[in-house]
């Protein structure tokens, strides 16, 4: 799966933005603001997201030629190689942070109040921010990047935990959300 991205998605919006200010007087011109900088501040985390990637998989190309025969990685790239890890965790879990807000934010608006992205929603609300919850209790701290999913958070889990809410990867999740808030755009705007 190929990153996904948000720019088509904002133009997208801003058309039906200016169209909602048009006909809507009730219309909230500052949460409407606030979705569009939360779109593109989810954009740039998913950009510089894969910008570490591709560093980091410089770094793995060296670490597979080390299991097979050729030599140990500098300290220093190993130490880069872990400061990229950190920073891309980091950067996931504020990306849905950011992307939760940027769903709830759309539910204020008529249009949108049915919208659903289950995969921010169970990461954001089951891996991240409610681990203690009953249903979930996934409190080991994996993380994984290297992969068409994109970063995965909880990755590596004990056994009993494999087939509890596990993250289909960043990218999935992230092209999930703007699907499906094009589709309600083009539902809901067509183009008037």
């Amino acid at each position: 799966m190929t990153m996904p991205s948000f720019n088509a998605l904002i133009e997208l919006y801003d058309k039906f933005y200016r169209w909602k200010d048009k006909t809507d007087n009730k219309f909230n011109k500052d949460l409407g603001c606030e979705i569009r900088a939360r779109m593109k501040k989810c954009n740039w985390l998913l950009l510089r997201i894969n910008e570490l990637e591709e560093e980091s998989d410089k770094y793995y190309q060296m670490y597979v030629k080390m299991m097979h025969g050729g030599p140990k990685p500098d300290k220093s790239i190993i130490e880069r190689d872990n400061e990229i890890s950190d920073e891309m965790e980091l950067m996931t879990e504020c990306f849905y942070f950011m992307a939760f807000r940027l769903l709830k934010a759309l539910k204020s608006i008529t249009e949108f109040k049915n919208l659903k992205s289950d995969g921010i929603t169970i990461i954001r609300n089951k891996l991240l921010e409610h681990p203690e919850d009953k249903d979930s209790q996934i409190w080991i701290n994996s993380f994984a990047h290297h992969g068409p999913k994109g970063p995965v958070l909880k990755a590596v889990r004990y056994n009993y935990q494999k087939d509890i809410f596990p993250d289909k990867g960043l990218y999935f999740n992230a092209s999930e959300l703007i699907d499906n808030i094009s589709k309600i755009i083009n539902l809901k705007y067509k183009g008037a």
